[in-house]
């Protein structure tokens, strides 16, 4: 038969269970331990081996313990919602453009989220959004392709028609 080596946690566990229950036989079943070995569990708990007196000390450690992990799992939701959030501002937009993200972006960052978080969901690098923002792209309003047939420019830029020039 081999040797089991139980964690301190397991233990403290299974003997919390016991101590409440008041059965260590009962208890000892389905965790496949003997009684007598619950029954020495229980007296070095209460002979203090495993650092921890009583059973209200074990509560507050686990309540420790499920409050970190309830804080952890707020904040995961938190992260959650707002990312539903901003997936749903952008669904509106058909083909949302860089520019429309940015938009979103600035909207919940003006609320309060995070510039990392929200720039993450959105998925826009750090400095494309600062550059972006703070460096005005001009948007071009013309494409700047070949120029209109029939026409030349002046030095001021008005538009001539070819007609008024002679073919010579």
């Amino acid at each position: 038969m081999t040797r089991n080596k139980h964690s301190k946690e397991f233990k403290l566990q299974v003997v919390n269970e016991a101590i409440e229950t008041g059965n260590k036989a009962l208890v000892a079943c389905p965790y496949e331990i003997a009684a007598n070995m619950l029954h020495r569990w229980v007296r070095e708990f209460e002979n203090g081996k495993y650092g921890v007196t009583t059973i209200d000390a074990i509560n507050e450690i686990e309540a420790k313990q499920m409050a970190q992990e309830n804080d952890q799992l707020k904040h995961l939701l938190g992260e959650q919602a707002l990312e539903i959030a901003i997936l749903r501002d952008l669904i509106k937009k058909e083909k949302p453009s860089f520019a429309d993200k940015v938009e979103v972006a600035d909207h919940y960052i003006d609320l309060g989220y995070t510039i990392t978080l929200v720039l993450r969901l959105v998925k826009i690098p750090r400095s494309s959004y600062y550059y972006h923002k703070y460096n005005k792209v001009a948007v071009k309003t013309v494409s700047e392709g070949r120029q209109i047939p029939g026409f030349s420019l002046q030095r001021d830029g008005a538009k001539v028609p070819d007609s008024k020039f002679k073919n010579g």
